[in-house]
């Protein structure tokens, strides 16, 4: 029975081994800022409820909802 690495490695694959302990990871800053900055500014499902709430009833009841929403749950 083949493993899931001989599919990888017959797919063509490379598998990296893990680092050893203490080696630094290097992170391509370029693309991870633009990356993450993106991300955090796209709304969720959350952010678009409240929005679409405050257009309907007004800014403060949506701002009761919202707070409703962020409350810990029981």
């Amino acid at each position: 029975m083949t493993t899931f690495a001989g599919h990888l490695a017959n797919a063509g694959h490379r598998i990296v081994q893990p680092q050893e302990e203490g080696t630094p990871v290097t992170v391509n800053w370029l693309a991870f800022v633009p990356a993450a900055l993106g991300i955090s500014l796209i709304p969720g499902a959350n952010q678009l409820v409240g929005m679409r709430n405050a257009y309907r009833v007004g800014a403060p009841r949506a701002l009761i909802a919202v707070g409703g929403r962020c409350s810990p749950s029981p």
